[in-house]
C-alpha cells in the first residue's frame, strides 16, 4: 500500500487531473494540479526538475486565464534557468 505522498500516488492523482480538464471541469483540475504541486515541492523540494512545468497552468488557460497563465509559465521559466543554467539545451 502506498501513501498519497508515493510519487507513484501523484502520477495517478495527476492522470485523474487531466482527465477533469479534458471533460472541461477546469474548477476541479485546477485545485487538484495545485494540490499535487503542493505535494510535489513538499516530498522533492521547490527545485526538483518535477517543479518546472505546472499541469495547472494548462487548466488556467483552458479557463481564459491568461495573466495567470503567463506567470505561472515565467516562475518555471525562471526555475529552469536556475536549475538547468543557459547551456541546458
Amino acid at each position: 500500500v502506498i501513501g498519497n505522498e508515493h510519487p507513484d500516488a501523484l502520477g495517478i492523482v495527476n492522470n485523474i487531473a487531466r482527465s477533469l480538464r479534458d471533460q472541461g471541469k477546469h474548477v476541479e483540475a485546477e485545485k487538484m494540479h495545485r494540490e499535487i504541486s503542493a505535494l510535489r515541492e513538499k516530498i522533492f523540494g521547490e527545485e526538483h526538475p518535477d517543479m518546472m512545468t505546472s499541469n495547472a497552468a494548462g487548466v488556467l488557460k483552458n479557463q481564459g486565464k491568461y495573466t495567470k497563465t503567463e506567470k505561472m509559465h515565467h516562475e518555471a521559466l525562471a526555475l529552469q534557468e536556475k536549475m538547468l543554467r543557459n547551456e541546458h539545451p
